[in-house]
């Protein structure tokens, strides 16, 4: 009813299953790469909705920004989670 991307926010992931990312973004790109292949409808490339996430997580994950994304995990990995969005980011606009 949402769009599909609200749930690639993984914002209910447990620490585990981002424990299991290689490197930023694989998790999503690997689920996004296999919801897309099985849809009927046209969506987004991998890399607009990495853009679009890579964003997102910049902000949601922003100390003053008191979203149920943000208090769901520590202070820490919050802070580690933001620091690999923005290299990402900087990565994807060079």
């Amino acid at each position: 009813m949402a769009s599909p991307l609200v749930d690639f926010t993984c914002s209910q992931w447990d620490s585990a299953s981002w424990a299991a990312e290689r490197s930023y973004g694989d998790l999503r790109r690997h689920l996004w790469t296999a919801y897309a292949e099985h849809r009927s409808v046209p969506l987004p490339s991998w890399e607009q909705v990495h853009l679009a996430l890579t964003t997102f997580d910049i902000v949601a994950l922003a100390p003053e920004t008191k979203t149920h994304y943000y208090w769901q995990k520590s202070a820490e990995w919050q802070a580690a989670r933001r620091a690999a969005a923005l290299a990402s980011l900087h990565a994807q606009l060079e």
